[in-house]
């Protein structure tokens, strides 16, 4: 029986087992300065993390839905962030508003900037648009008309699958 989608998600695996080992060792040793010099690889491990998640969303890893589910909360931890997240930015508005004046984040939005301004750009940039620019209440109609979310419930619906 198959448990990986794909051969090369091995790879993904074996990433992310090191990025949730980094993350409990960070946690269990106190901090000292020499850990600082850790932090480009962590970071780095963060945001390889965060194309993961990405990756996974629109190509699920395993054939079983409760391990994509591991691997979602796995995700998280090493993100420091839910990992479903992704849903209502990338894929309802991202995907359907691709590039057009809708799209909380598109690329537009960092401007003309080059290397890491760019990317500090179009961080503050898309986080204040779609949090500070966009009502709140548009936000939550979006995310409990797409997703099937009520009052009460803090996750995502089950009901949602992504192909």
């Amino acid at each position: 029986m198959r448990v990986l989608r794909r051969n090369e998600d091995i790879r993904t695996l074996a990433v992310e087992a090191i990025a949730l080992t980094s993350f409990i060792l960070v946690l269990l040793f106190p901090f000292s300065w020499g850990m600082v010099s850790f932090a480009p690889i962590l970071g780095y491990l963060a945001f390889t993390i965060c194309v993961i998640n990405h990756n996974n969303k629109h190509h699920p890893i395993f054939y079983s839905l409760r391990l994509n589910h591991l691997n979602d909360a796995i995700v998280s931890i090493c993100i420091g962030a839910p990992g479903t997240r992704l849903h209502l930015i990338h894929q309802y508005n991202h995907h359907a508003e691709y590039q057009n004046e809708n799209d909380w984040s598109r690329y537009t939005l960092a401007g003309d900037r080059q290397g890491i301004a760019r990317l500090l750009a179009y961080w503050i940039c898309s986080t204040q648009e779609m949090f500070v620019n966009r009502p709140r209440l548009q936000f939550l109609r979006v995310s409990r008309k797409t997703f099937g979310f009520n009052e009460s419930q803090s996750g995502y619906s089950s009901r949602l699958q992504l192909s």
